[in-house]
C-alpha cells in the first residue's frame, strides 16, 4: 500500500494520476459514442497508456505487477472501443441522447457526462486495479 504523506514517489503517483483520470473520462466518454467515435478515443488514450508505462519502467520499476495491469487496463479500453464495430445506431436524430448507440442500455447522467453502465463495466475493474493502492499506483488515494 502506498501512504503518499510519506512516499518519495508522490510527483510520480500524481503525474500517474493524471493520466489516469485521462483514462477514466474517457471511459464515459467512449461508452457513449458511436462505433467511430469509440475507435477515435481509443486512439487518442494511447499516449496515456504509454506515459503509465513509462512511469512503471523508470518509477515503479520495484513494482513489476503494474506492467499487467496496465496491460489489462488498456486491452479492456481497447475491447469497449472495438464495440459497435465502427457502426452507429442513433435512432433518435440529432435528440438528446438516452440510449447507447451500441447496446441499447440507458445512459446514466453522472455528474459531468453520461455514461453507459453496461458498456463502461467492461473496463472499470481493470481501471480500478491499475488505481489501487494496494496493486496499483495508488491513485486512488490521490
Amino acid at each position: 500500500m502506498i501512504y503518499l504523506d510519506r512516499d518519495p514517489r508522490r510527483p510520480h503517483v500524481h503525474a500517474a494520476a493524471l493520466q489516469m483520470a485521462l483514462v477514466r473520462d474517457y471511459l464515459g466518454r467512449i461508452s457513449t459514442a458511436d462505433g467511430s467515435g469509440r475507435l477515435y478515443m481509443l486512439a487518442l488514450l494511447r499516449p496515456c497508456f504509454a506515459a503509465l508505462r513509462w512511469l512503471q519502467a523508470e518509477r515503479f520499476a520495484d513494482q513489476p505487477q503494474l506492467v499487467s495491469l496496465i496491460d489489462d487496463t488498456e486491452r479492456e479500453v481497447e475491447e469497449l472501443s472495438h464495440l459497435g464495430h465502427g457502426e452507429m445506431n442513433w435512432s433518435g436524430g440529432m435528440s438528446p441522447r438516452v440510449r447507447c448507440p451500441v447496446c441499447g442500455h440507458k445512459l446514466t447522467v453522472a455528474p459531468e457526462l453520461p455514461e453507459c453502465p453496461s458498456c463502461v463495466q467492461l473496463a472499470v475493474a481493470a481501471y480500478n486495479r491499475l488505481a489501487s493502492s494496494y496493486e496499483g499506483f495508488g491513485t486512488d488515494s490521490v
